[in-house]
């Protein structure tokens, strides 16, 4: 039983070995693309350089362009973040609720702020509620929902 398992274990082995090496074969680049020894220059010029280097399909850049695209690349990168934190920031703001601070004033600083747009719908919400508001910093929609500014607000 021993051998037969050990016989099956091999010869599944050397079966997928063989796919694995069949497999990796077609992803080898097909040496006639590449240049050949008489094509690439030996001790040649700069210009021979790059010429050949063009001809195999590289790109050639002077440190100076290689600077300008990194460069170029990086801004247009900082770009579509800042593009992406506005987008994700949109209709939101930070609010800062110091420790003691009474819920009228809570009220007052989220209306200055934009999060809520009535005061007393805030103040009659928190009315029938017994968890105090934690202090913090808080990002919050604006025009939202009293009840839920309450709820983001109080709960641990």
């Amino acid at each position: 039983m021993v051998v037969r398992s050990v016989s099956l274990g091999a010869g599944l082995g050397l079966l997928v070995a063989s796919l694995i090496f069949y497999a990796g074969q077609s992803l080898l680049p097909d040496a006639t693309a590449l240049p050949s020894p008489q094509e690439t220059p030996a001790a040649g010029t700069a210009s021979d350089w790059k010429q050949a280097a063009q001809q195999a399909g590289m790109a050639v850049l002077t440190q100076q362009e290689l600077e300008q695209r990194v460069e170029q690349a990086r801004l247009a990168g900082a770009e579509q973040k800042a593009k992406e934190l506005q987008e994700q920031r949109a209709g939101k703001v930070f609010v800062y609720i110091p420790n003691g601070m009474g819920s009228a004033d809570v009220a007052q600083l989220l209306h200055a702020s934009g999060v809520i747009e009535n005061r007393e719908a805030f103040l009659q919400a928190r009315a029938g509620q017994a968890n105090p508001i934690r202090m913090g910093t808080y990002e919050l929609p604006l025009k939202a929902n009293p009840q839920e500014v309450l709820r983001l607000l109080s709960n641990p």
